[in-house]
């Protein structure tokens, strides 16, 4: 999609509090298409209160004033959605926003485990290192199962 989704969009109503839900990659992100292409000042001057992004699948802050995330999502799905995943609950009151938290939902990780072989003289000692690895990103995944190992 190469049409700036953005521009459609109605200015703020001032009587009420303005969400925005967009899917852009903005001005673009490393890694991703430049998908709904449009620029934070555009959507800054649309006067809504939050804008929730899609398409970029890491949680980011853009912008405290207006907020502007992407919020994440809630399960890695390949091999290049590494790390944690997980949303943001953006808490309203009174036409403001007085906190946002960021809550890890995933249930598996993704993770790259490099695992140097080189000193191994035999496989004992290859699927003793390989094992150490698992068990550093285990922990590293807070528990949780993780995919990906990479050994050189």
């Amino acid at each position: 999609m190469v049409d700036n989704l953005a521009s459609h969009y109605p200015q703020a109503d001032g009587e009420f509090f303005n969400i925005g839900l967009l899917h852009t990659a903005l001005t673009g992100r490393d890694g991703h298409e430049n998908y709904a292409p449009c620029a934070l000042d555009e959507l800054k001057a649309k006067g809504y209160d939050y804008w929730a992004l899609g398409h970029i699948h890491k949680r980011e802050v853009v912008c405290e004033a207006p907020l502007v995330v992407f919020p994440g999502n809630i399960q890695g799905r390949h091999i290049k959605e590494i790390g944690a995943k997980s949303v943001t609950m953006v808490t309203i009151d009174n036409g403001r926003i007085p906190e946002i938290t960021e809550h890890e939902l995933d249930v598996l990780r993704w993770a790259i485990c490099q695992v140097d072989l080189s000193g191994c003289e035999t496989v004992d000692a290859a699927y003793s290192l390989v094992r150490q690895g698992f068990e550093q990103e285990q922990v590293r995944a807070d528990g949780m199962t993780f995919w990906r190992c990479g050994l050189f």
